[in-house]
């Protein structure tokens, strides 16, 4: 890749090549260097366009595509009852393997190579439809075993499937099997206690919905005489391998638990609006050292897949909650790449070759990095290439592994079922 401008750790940039071997970013330098220690190496000129690792999606519900927006006017239980229980019910492997793709596709046109998705069950077909996609990744089922509305307790009917999902994909060269727990609410704390201790087992990570709204949080304190973070911390849930969604309604002593437990919390704000769940506190969390990424959530509750648009979101979000956040502590979120060891979310030697590429060409933009970031973040600069693990998955602005047009035909058709 030769000629880009290439984001530094500083997120500064610099004309470089970059060279990459197998699926590795192997070398960086000076274009006639690079050509010179590498001549049989394909060349891609990328002239006037910014090279930048993959965006990290931190969580999402990828299976749920095709009900993209029906929830969006309502409060969390709410959309659970009157859309996403019902959808559960309808929703076929097929339909979630369209959904995942059709998310898929919308991940990579906006530039995210790598997505933790958790969905309540369809393991095979999202595992089917990440690997066309040739997406990196983390998969999960949100594991449960009590009812919301009358809090009676049933058998949890997926645990195996979570358990043969984290089995099938610990040779996969992209995808990592997790354990997932819908919330705190909607599990037993024997559930919690089992998923802690089969992710222990596995050497793995638990993904899940932490304090999300005040009725969760109430529910907990009341049955508990704990916060849900210190419920979840003293049940052992929380250490450097657990992704905790939401953690919105958190006080000033969980997020000293979150930052000392090393958990890593993920921001979604768009949701949080549209569910009315409250601003989560990301600029005490980042100053007291939690570490948080960001994610798009629920398509039922959020129309897009764009991490940028998310990134914006949490920009004016905090910035009119009076906690603005500065554009290197909102970069930091869309690269926090704890889940996948630091391998990606760099465009460095030994990582990944997770990278995008953004136009700049016919962009009006002041010759300065910052400018040059906020315009690929907040302006929907377009990403025209995307290479995933060394493979060329986007070009030109065209998606290499499937037929784009057949997919979204087949999504339209099976979405237009499921809503009647």
């Amino acid at each position: 890749m030769e000629s880009g401008k290439v984001l530094q750790p500083d997120y500064s940039f610099k004309e470089e090549s970059v060279v990459i071997t197998d699926r590795i970013i192997s070398d960086k330098g000076s274009q006639a260097a690079m050509r010179k220690k590498y001549k049989s190496h394909k060349r891609i000129g990328l002239k006037g366009q910014l090279v930048l690792p993959g965006f990290i999606n931190a969580h999402t519900h990828a299976a749920m595509t095709l009900a993209q927006g029906l929830g969006e006017d309502l409060p969390l239980f709410d959309m659970f009852q009157k859309v996403l229980f019902p959808m559960e019910k309808k929703l076929k492997d097929q339909d979630a393997y369209l959904g995942a793709l059709v998310a898929g596709i919308e991940f990579i046109r906006s530039g995210t190579t790598s997505v933790n998705n958790v969905n309540a069950a369809w393991s095979r077909p999202v595992t089917k439809a990440f690997d066309e996609l040739g997406i990196r990744g983390t998969l999960a089922l949100t594991l449960k075993d009590r009812d919301i509305r009358t809090h009676d307790t049933f058998e949890c009917k997926h645990v195996d499937e979570n358990i043969r999902l984290v089995k099938s994909l610990e040779h996969h060269p992209l995808l990592t099997g997790m354990f997932g727990i819908a919330n705190e609410v909607e599990a037993s704390e024997g559930l919690l206690k089992h998923v802690r201790d089969l992710a222990k087992e596995h050497n793995t990570g638990v993904h899940l919905h932490v304090a999300e709204t005040l009725g969760e949080r109430g529910y907990i304190l009341q049955r508990t005489g704990k916060t849900s973070v210190g419920y979840l911390h003293e049940l052992g849930l929380l250490n450097e391998k657990t992704l905790a969604v939401h953690a919105v309604n958190v006080s000033k002593s969980d997020i000293g638990i979150l930052a000392k437990s090393r958990a890593t919390v993920v921001h979604c704000p768009t949701v949080n609006m549209s569910l009315g769940s409250g601003v989560s506190p990301v600029l005490e969390m980042l100053e007291r050292g939690v570490s948080v990424g960001i994610g798009v959530d629920d398509p039922i509750s959020n129309m897009s897949n764009d991490i940028r648009v998310e990134l914006n979101n949490a920009r004016m979000l905090a910035k009119s909650s009076g906690s603005p956040l500065s554009l290197n502590q909102l970069l930091s979120l869309a690269w926090n790449s704890r889940t996948y060891g630091y391998t990606v979310g760099h465009v460095k030697e030994g990582c990944f070759a997770d990278i995008i590429t953004v136009d700049m060409r016919n962009r009006l933009v002041p010759k300065r990095d910052d400018c040059r970031l906020r315009e690929t973040i907040f302006a929907g600069s377009p990403v025209t290439n995307s290479i995933i693990a060394g493979k060329m998955v986007m070009h030109n602005g065209n998606i290499m592994v499937l037929d784009e047009a057949r997919v979204l035909k087949r999504a339209q058709k099976a979405a237009n079922r499921l809503v009647k």
